[in-house]
């Protein structure tokens, strides 16, 4: 496809956005690692954990811009938006021992 000069074509305005970085868990908590260079690099304390650093936590998965987190010390699934800071807590269900039974999860966004 081609463009009059100063015009994204429709393939270039699909293209993919880049990853500005990933979620790790470490001994101290959920980390933001950036992936790019200056000077678009996102500085690591950009997305700070809304976990406490006394609080277990464990990361259940990453996608669509949402973090899946769970809040151990609270019995609770979080769903964190890292850009707006926007969560939403969810209670573990009564009688589920999440000590005892192993799981995962995952997040998606629904679409605009």
């Amino acid at each position: 496809m081609t463009a009059p000069a100063g015009e994204m074509t429709a393939l270039e305005h699909r293209r993919n956005p880049p990853v500005l970085g990933y979620f790790r868990e470490a001994i101290d908590g959920i980390h933001f690692q950036p992936t790019m260079e200056g000077p678009n690099r996102v500085p690591h304390g950009r997305f700070s954990s809304p976990i406490g650093d006394g609080d277990n936590s464990t990361l259940l998965g990453c996608r669509h811009g949402l973090v899946l987190i769970f809040h151990s010390s609270r019995d609770q699934i979080l769903v964190w938006d890292p850009v707006t800071g926007e969560q939403h807590r969810i209670a573990t269900p009564l009688g589920f021992d999440v000590h005892q039974t192993p799981f995962d999860g995952g997040v998606l966004r629904a679409a605009a």
